[in-house]
């Protein structure tokens, strides 16, 4: 599947935290993804908008909530594009906006911002696509967060990336990341399936419960093997997704998950948020106190990005 052309990002030790707990700790960083403000949002959107851009269209049209990292993303690579774009809020307090650093990023790319109840986002998409279409456009439409089997290949093409610059010698037993619409989980597990067979991968929800959260991750992951070709393909038991961390839901947080912010920036210089990475190590941070990551285990942990949801706090 093509792409526009990036960058690789770095996979850096955690030495702080590998003394601290005994195990080799690692983050992909994805956080410093060089393009659109970083983040896995920002990756998928290679792939995405290639599509788009392979099928003539000139015009886009996506949701998100009022600090979504996909919208951000989404409005700066359409802007570099030169493309259109209608962003589809669910959030009925426009006011809030103020607080929010991705709709501010938004805004200055010039993206048409329209607010919505959640309940009416399909059919206030469709409007905006039929608008585009009135005015002469060629629009192209992107699921919320990017969920797509563009997006999902994205991170399986990440962890081959991943697999060639690690070499041999680099061998995990674990990967943890932030699991949210189920793209991103869906390519890390067909990935290591394909390049690290020997990884347990490890999704921790942001915000969805384990019944519906697993069934969109697995609908992502038959996607995506059915068109590599992969069989026999991945039975819903062997997908691993944890949503014992999600409290309240989406950008809900708590002191927990605020300490551990703090205490990974003052130890290793690493800048999680409150939303997603932050809410994924601490997940991990957990199992290491529960005994479920074995002393010794070498664990990656996928920094997916939110450094914009971190300031909007």
């Amino acid at each position: 599947m093509d792409h526009f052309s990036f960058l690789e990002t770095n996979i850096e030790p955690l030495p702080g935290f590998t003394k601290e707990f005994g195990i080799d700790l690692f983050v992909k960083r994805d956080d410093v993804f060089q393009l659109a403000g970083g983040g896995n949002k920002a990756r998928k959107l290679q792939y995405i908008l290639f599509k788009a851009k392979s099928e003539n269209c000139n015009a886009i049209v996506t949701t998100g909530d009022i600090n979504s990292n996909h919208c951000r993303a989404t409005a700066m690579m359409t802007a570099k594009l030169g493309m259109k774009l209608k962003l589809i809020i669910h959030n009925e307090h426009p006011e809030n906006e103020i607080h929010s650093r991705n709709m501010q990023i938004a805004r200055l790319c010039e993206a048409e911002i329209i607010y919505c109840a959640k309940e009416n986002v399909a059919s206030v998409m469709d409007n905006a696509m039929n608008d585009f279409i009135s005015d002469g456009y060629n629009p192209f439409y992107i699921w919320g967060g990017g969920h797509s089997l563009e997006g999902s290949y994205a991170y399986y093409d990440a962890v081959k990336y991943t697999k060639e610059q690690s070499g041999k010698t680099f061998n995990p037993n674990y990967v943890y990341f932030a699991s949210g619409t189920g793209a991103t989980h869906a390519g890390i597990h067909v990935g290591m399936r394909n390049f690290f067979p020997n990884v347990k991968v490890y999704g921790i929800s942001i915000a969805r419960n384990k019944n519906r959260g697993i069934r969109e991750v697995h609908k992502s992951i038959v996607e995506l093997e059915k068109y590599l070709g992969m069989f026999p393909l991945t039975d819903i038991d062997n997908i691993f997704f944890f949503d014992e961390y999600i409290l309240d839901g989406y950008e809900a947080a708590s002191d927990d998950i605020y300490g551990i912010i703090k205490k990974i920036a003052k130890t290793e210089g690493l800048l999680l948020d409150p939303t997603y990475s932050g809410k994924a190590f601490w997940g991990m941070m957990n199992h290491i106190s529960q005994g479920i990551i074995e002393p010794g285990s070498c664990v990656l942990f996928w920094h997916t990005g939110g450094l914009f949801n971190l300031l909007s706090r």
